[in-house]
């Protein structure tokens, strides 16, 4: 009659691999590797896979640690930059990695400059505005002492332009 194979013979069989590696040699001939290999072994399954899966776990753990670390402030930096973009302060907590801290820092720091320019820019701009209304002013006022023509009209135009532009300045 016929054998009956134990249960645990079916897993073995289930288990086993074969593996074939072949490679072509500098003269054109073949080496070639044949392994057979058999169920892993229970002292295997039981006392090394859990010490790997654990390995495994904390190696997830610690990358994700890390790269949050280097990520977090770094997009800071990114909606940073978008809000000084639009024209927002937005000052960032420098942390991370010392370069990503540097390049925070530097950022803070154009920003600062960036502030101070467009304050002094505004500043400057409010007093050209205020010195060139004076000249206009005056100049409207001896116009109107003119008989009215041609002349006089283009004139008034060219002052009510030159008071446009000096009020646009300001915003």
């Amino acid at each position: 009659g016929k054998k009956i194979k134990p249960k645990i013979d079916k897993i073995t069989e289930a288990c086993r691999s074969d593996f074939f590696i072949s490679a072509q040699l500098d003269d054109g001939q073949w080496l070639n590797f044949y392994f057979r290999l058999g169920p892993p072994s229970r002292v295997l399954i039981s006392k090394v896979l859990p010490g790997v899966l654990a390995s495994l776990l904390l190696i997830i753990i610690i990358t994700n640690l890390t790269l949050s670390r280097i990520t977090s402030p770094l997009q800071q930096l990114s909606r940073g930059a978008k809000k000084v973009g639009r024209g927002e302060t937005y000052f960032i907590p420098a942390s991370g990695p010392q370069d990503v801290k540097q390049t925070i820092i530097a950022f803070n720091d154009m920003q600062e400059k960036l502030n101070r320019f467009i304050k002094d820019r505004t500043h400057l701009m409010a007093a050209i505005s205020h010195d060139l209304r004076t000249p206009i002013t005056v100049m409207r006022l001896r116009l109107e002492l003119f008989e009215q023509s041609d002349d006089k009209t283009k004139l008034l135009e060219t002052l009510d332009e030159m008071e446009s532009i000096t009020v646009a300045s300001l915003n």
